[in-house]
């Protein structure tokens, strides 16, 4: 018999038969005063079998020690602090509104910083039922499976309608000069322009708002163009110079057809991308800033469903508190945070990471698998999807490989991209297969669709333009 087994037997002796709190109290005599605080939870839960109150004034020093006090403290404090959050909350929202009606910016620093704080007040609210939802009961499951939809799952057309669902985080990795950034710019075209558009936040940390913007409006315009009018855009040698042509109004090189149809596409394009921008799409610039603006940016502006592009990993600023990290550690740290923010505001994370020098042999075609994440296994442990770009031994043609996917059978599924570098545009191409696959499998008859068919349509010559 342990100690407190020994107390709680030589007080209910003490007390049976007890009816009043007084009672009580004259069997606490016969004990240390400390021992009857160790036992004070059974102490509260004997008298109430008795019927007697525990928070009598007689018994109150052992009351005040019991879990039951202190759980009832602890409630009394969280309503406080709840009824206050509830309240700056309300505040704090109303000034956001009212800034959005007047037209400022939700990436403006002040809004930021709303954003912010209307975050972690949310948080407080929340609080209370994290515990439960921790836990759940079968019903909740059942509950998540009736509203979960899988057709509103982020599923683009460039990964063969791999589903990305919310609240999770996935990862693209690649060597430099692969096109993690341009896997990213064509995420969001898919994305803001599609049927049912979805609201996406693009943090770029290695380029300018006007090179995300330019590769976007380029792969927009190409991506809209179908038949002859996608030829004449291919005859373009600088898209880019042309666009910056084309802003300013100047005359372009090239047969009037070709520089109209130029002209023609990257209007509506821009068009689209002016529609979307800080409604649909919000970029920010992310160079320079604090990890914790960038945390707070997602949990403040992401909603349920938002696809937030992060370009890319390792470039994140360090986590406070965590400088003198290795790498390894900083980045699984910063995954961790990266996580966390997905589950928090529901939304969709894709990141960009680099892939360590042993995916690439100079004659070779890349070779990459969930081992290749440069410094930390943790991103292919973290991330829902992990995906591979990598080119052919001719140093151009691009492909991707679904190196994991946690509810899909498609891992280890290869594609070529339909890669346009000029126009920043990425499709996917014929299912790439290896030397032993191409022994076993006849290649499709002419005229026959190959598995990997642009399911967008947009190889369809017989409309000039196709409707979005």
């Amino acid at each position: 018999m342990t100690d407190n087994e020994k107390l709680k037997a030589q007080f209910s002796r003490a007390a049976a038969g007890a009816k009043t709190p007084q009672d009580i109290s004259d069997a606490l005599n016969g004990l240390e005063r400390a021992e009857g605080l160790k036992i004070a939870d059974y102490i509260a839960a004997f008298c109430r079998e008795c019927g007697i109150d525990p928070e009598a004034p007689e018994l109150a020093a052992y009351y005040r020690e019991s879990e039951e006090y202190k759980a009832k403290i602890q409630a009394d404090e969280d309503k406080r602090r709840k009824e206050n959050a509830l309240k700056v909350l309300g505040e704090k929202t109303g000034i956001y509104q009212n800034n959005l009606s007047r037209g400022v910016s939700p990436i403006a620093p002040d809004m930021a910083e709303l954003a912010a704080d209307i975050s972690k007040e949310a948080a407080i609210l929340g609080a209370a039922k994290s515990e439960l939802s921790r836990l759940g009961s079968f019903a909740d499951y059942i509950r998540e499976c009736i509203e979960y939809y899988p057709d509103r799952d982020f599923a683009p057309a460039l990964f063969d309608k791999l589903a990305f669902p919310d609240g999770t985080v996935s990862y693209i990795g690649a060597r430099p000069m692969r096109g993690k950034t341009t896997v990213m710019v064509n995420l969001a075209r898919e994305a803001i322009t599609s049927e049912k558009p979805r609201k996406t936040i693009f943090i770029s940390l290695e380029m300018s708002r006007k090179q995300i913007l330019n590769k976007l409006i380029l792969s927009t315009a190409y991506a809209m163009s179908t038949g002859q009018d996608r030829e004449y855009l291919k005859t373009r040698p600088r898209p880019q110079t042309d666009l910056y042509h084309f802003y300013k109004g100047q005359d372009m090189e090239g047969e009037r057809a070709q520089v109209e149809t130029f002209r023609e596409y990257v209007k509506i394009a821009m068009d689209r991308v002016n529609a979307a921008y800080n409604k649909l799409f919000l970029h920010y610039d992310g160079r320079g800033a604090k990890f914790t603006d960038i945390i707070n940016l997602i949990k403040g502006n992401a909603d349920s469903g938002t696809l937030v592009l992060l370009d890319y990993i390792q470039r994140m600023p360090n986590i406070p508190g965590k400088e003198r990290e290795d790498n390894y550690l900083r980045v699984k740290w910063i995954s961790d945070e990266i996580v966390n923010a997905a589950v928090f505001s529901n939304s969709v994370i894709i990141s960009g990471a680099q892939f360590n020098r042993g995916t690439f042999t100079e004659g070779q075609p890349d070779k990459f698998d969930d081992t290749s994440f440069r410094e930390s296994g943790d991103l292919e442990q973290d991330g829902h999807n992990a995906i591979g770009i990598g080119w052919e031994a001719d140093l151009k043609t691009r492909f991707f490989k679904l190196i994991k996917t946690r509810e899909d059978d498609g891992s280890g599924k290869t594609f070529f991209i339909d890669f346009v570098g000029a126009y920043s545009y990425m499709g996917i191409g014929e299912k790439r297969m290896s030397k032993k696959q191409e022994t076993k499998e006849p290649k499709p008859k002419k005229g026959e669709k190959t598995t990997g068919a642009d399911p967008s349509g947009a190889g369809n010559d017989n409309k000039k333009m196709v409707d979005w």
